[in-house]
């Protein structure tokens, strides 16, 4: 008897629990698809459920998160204005509109006079990179999600280590989450001279612990006057090779006036994680040309109220007449964005969208886009999925207007929690890079078809209903 007495007291309890855990979840959400996926991982995983909505479910702003909403306007004004920067848009552009939206959520505005280089093979692409590293005489900058201690890492940082010994000054910011090996590498670059330092630790219980907020960019920064971003993380399948499958990706290499605006990205990162100012010309450098093209910094994260690159991404598909190509490994767009997609094809626009293949890198992203493969198709939406190995790139192609290239998959995450980076171009050099690019990529790939989705069986159709419920916590 009294063990059923206690029984029904620990039911009672943990009914209790679930029923207060979904309520607190449903006053935290504010998005219906969120505060539904997060209500059925309580109820479903009791007790499990509710520690993972507190550890990775609140992206509740850290005092210090909020005290980087504030200071990032300290930083805006200090990247050169639009006179300082040759740079503009003309009025009467295509992309005038998404420009005006841009700045108007505080975004630099388009740079003109700068040289820029696609760098879509890896192993090419960190040769760049090192060689600008290896010519900096003042400073190199890096801010990395990933940086593996494989032998392109140690390379790397072996690089960086001498660079510091021989006077230059070395600042290396790291992801907590994504980078294991983090505090290994910043004790070795200390060392010899450098500084590094890590982006929101995790702290349980304290004041800094935001799990679910990651910085996902990926800058290098030499000398105020050249930089890389893109989709590369440091690691060896980066160049081009995962498990002797294929590694594709996009990366881009810049010098001109663009550059103090990835500058100003990673000096505003930078004093956040560890509080050193970097300003004055040494990091700034006045701005000249060294090309004709115009290129657009955006950066975007759960630290703004709304997120430029999401809703510059939203009017480029919103606004696309004759086609509309995107790239991105990881496939979950929120509703509004596939409700663009959809109305786009639904116009006569040709929708492009091209992911990874099976076997995914992560099946439960995967299985969560896969279930809104169905109503993309049945609007016109064709979707290749790469069978070599990876598609890493993260690529849009607006007409014959506008590229967007950076480190944002289309997905929750990239737009809704992660820190991510995107460069917007407006020359038709660019854009013929990466047409070509995507049609590489497209050639190697398979087209997903209503017939292929129904050949996957019942076992999949059931994973991709489960997985499309965590869709919002991607």
């Amino acid at each position: 008897m009294t063990l059923a007495i206690h029984g029904s007291t620990w039911a009672l309890v943990l009914l209790l629990f679930e029923v207060g855990m979904v309520v607190f979840v449903l006053y935290r959400k504010r998005e219906p698809s969120a505060a539904l996926g997060w209500s059925l991982a309580v109820l479903l995983l009791p007790v499990l459920g509710a520690l993972l909505f507190l550890a990775v479910g609140l992206n509740e702003f850290p005092r210090r998160l909020r005290r980087k909403m504030a200071h990032r306007e300290e930083f805006v004004p200090r990247a050169p204005g639009p006179s300082e920067g040759l740079a503009g848009t003309p009025e009467g552009h295509p992309l005038e509109p998404a420009v005006r939206i841009a700045m108007a959520l505080g975004e630099p505005p388009p740079r003109a006079g700068n040289a820029v280089e696609l760098l879509p093979d890896g192993a090419e692409a960190f040769e760049r990179m090192f060689a600008a590293i290896e010519a900096a005489r003042h400073h190199i900058h890096i801010e990395m999600y990933i940086f593996r201690q494989d032998r392109l890492g140690a390379r790397l940082l072996d690089l960086l280590m001498r660079k510091a010994r021989a006077g230059v000054e070395v600042r290396l910011l790291l992801d907590y989450v994504g980078t294991l090996a983090r505090w290994k590498l910043i004790r070795k670059l200390r060392g010899a001279g450098g500084k590094g330092s890590v982006f929101l630790p995790l702290v349980p219980f304290g004041k800094r612990f935001a799990p679910n907020l990651r910085n996902h960019r990926k800058i290098v920064v030499c000398d105020g006057r050249i930089g890389f971003f893109g989709g590369l993380n440091v690691g060896e399948e980066y160049l081009g090779r995962r498990r002797k499958q294929a590694w594709c990706d996009m990366h881009v290499g810049v010098r001109g006036p663009a550059v103090a605006d990835l500058q100003r990205i990673f000096a505003e990162d930078w004093d956040f994680a560890e509080g050193e100012r970097l300003e004055g010309p040494a990091y700034f450098p006045a701005p000249r040309a060294e090309g004709d093209e115009v290129v657009q910094i955006l950066a975007g994260g759960p630290d703004r109220a709304i997120n430029p690159i999401r809703q510059t991404l939203l009017w480029a598909i919103t606004h696309a007449e004759r086609r509309l190509w995107i790239a991105s490994p990881y496939l979950v767009p929120d509703p509004a964005i596939r409700d663009a997609l959809r109305t786009a094809a639904l116009a006569g626009v040709e929708v492009l969208l091209l992911t990874q293949g099976l076997p995914p890198d992560n099946w439960l992203a995967y299985l969560a886009g896969a279930f809104f493969y169905p109503d993309l198709i049945e609007a016109g939406v064709r979707i290749f999925e790469f069978t070599p190995g990876m598609m890493h790139a993260k690529m849009l192609l607006s007409d014959d207007r506008g590229v967007a290239i950076g480190s944002a998959n289309l997905d929750y995450r990239s737009l809704h929690l992660n820190f991510e980076l995107v460069g917007v171009f407006t020359r038709g050099t660019t854009a013929e890079g990466v047409e070509q690019r995507f049609q590489g990529l497209c050639a190697q790939g398979t087209e997903v078809t209503l017939e292929r989705l129904r050949e996957r069986g019942t076992m999949h159709r059931l994973g991709t209903g489960i997985a499309r419920l965590l869709a919002p916590l991607l």
